[in-house]
C-alpha cells in the first residue's frame, strides 16, 4: 500500500508537472504568449463565456493541484479576459478547488508517508499551526512568497479542520489574486511580473501580514505568562 502512495504522490509533484513541461506547456503561459493571444481569447470569452469560465476555473485548480508554476499569470490572464471582479473570483474559486484537491490527497492518503520525511522546517510549521491555528496560515497566505504546495502540505499533516483551512484559503488567496487580476486589465502594457508589485502594494501585504501576527504574538505572550 505504502508503494502505491508513494507512486501517486510521485505523480502528482513530480510526473504530470515535468510532462507539461515537456508538451510545451511552459511556452503558453509567458506574457509574450499571454500578449499575443489576448486578441482571440477575448474573441473566445464573447463568444462562449461560460464555456471559457469552466476550462480556466479547472486549468488553475490542476495548476494549484499539481503544484506547476505560473498561477500568478493564469490569474493576469483571468483579469485580462473576465475584468477585475471576475478575473479574481474565478481565480480564487480556482485556487481554492486545487488546495482543496491537494490538501485532501495528502491528508487521506498521504500524510505518512509526509510525515516519513522527518523534514525539520514542515515540523515546526505545522507545530505553529497547531499553536496558533488559522492565524498562521493566514500569516503564510499574506507574506505571498510561499507556495501553496507548502501551506497546503502543512495545513493537511496538521490536521487543520476542513471549514478553517477552506476560509484561511478564501480570504488569504484574495488580496494577492485580486491584485493580479486587476493588473491583467492593462496586461499589454506589463513587461515583467516585477511591474505588478509596486512598493505600496509590498507595504499592503506587509501589513496584513502584521495583522495576522497580532493574534499569534497575544496567543505566545498568554501562554508564556500562564507558564510563568
Amino acid at each position: 500500500m505504502k508503494k502505491y502512495k508513494k507512486l501517486l504522490f510521485f505523480l502528482v509533484i513530480v510526473v504530470i508537472p515535468i510532462t507539461a513541461y515537456f508538451l510545451g506547456l511552459k511556452s503558453f503561459l509567458t506574457l509574450a504568449y499571454l500578449k499575443q493571444a489576448s486578441i482571440k481569447l477575448h474573441q473566445s470569452v464573447e463568444e462562449h463565456y461560460w464555456w471559457v469560465v469552466f476550462s480556466y476555473i479547472v486549468s488553475y485548480s490542476l495548476f494549484v493541484a499539481t503544484a506547476m508554476p505560473g498561477v500568478l499569470l493564469l490569474t493576469l490572464l483571468g483579469g485580462f479576459l473576465f475584468g477585475t471582479i471576475g478575473g479574481t473570483l474565478y481565480s480564487v474559486v480556482g485556487a481554492l478547488c486545487g488546495s482543496l484537491i491537494f490538501f485532501i490527497l495528502i491528508r487521506y492518503l498521504l500524510v505518512d508517508y509526509v510525515k516519513s520525511w522527518k523534514s525539520a522546517r514542515i515540523e515546526r510549521m505545522c507545530q505553529h499551526v497547531k499553536e496558533d491555528g488559522a492565524s498562521y496560515l493566514l500569516l503564510l497566505q499574506f507574506l505571498t512568497f510561499v507556495p501553496y504546495l507548502v501551506i497546503n502540505t502543512v495545513a493537511a499533516v496538521a490536521h487543520v479542520p476542513i471549514f478553517t483551512f477552506i476560509w484561511t484559503t478564501v480570504v488569504g488567496a484574495f488580496p494577492l489574486l485580486f491584485v493580479y487580476a486587476f493588473a491583467g486589465r492593462r496586461l499589454s502594457t506589463i513587461q515583467s511580473l516585477g511591474d505588478i508589485l509596486s512598493p505600496g502594494v509590498l507595504i499592503m501585504f506587509l501589513l496584513l501580514a502584521l495583522m495576522a501576527l497580532v493574534p499569534v504574538i497575544i496567543k505566545r505572550i498568554k501562554r508564556e505568562a500562564l507558564d510563568w
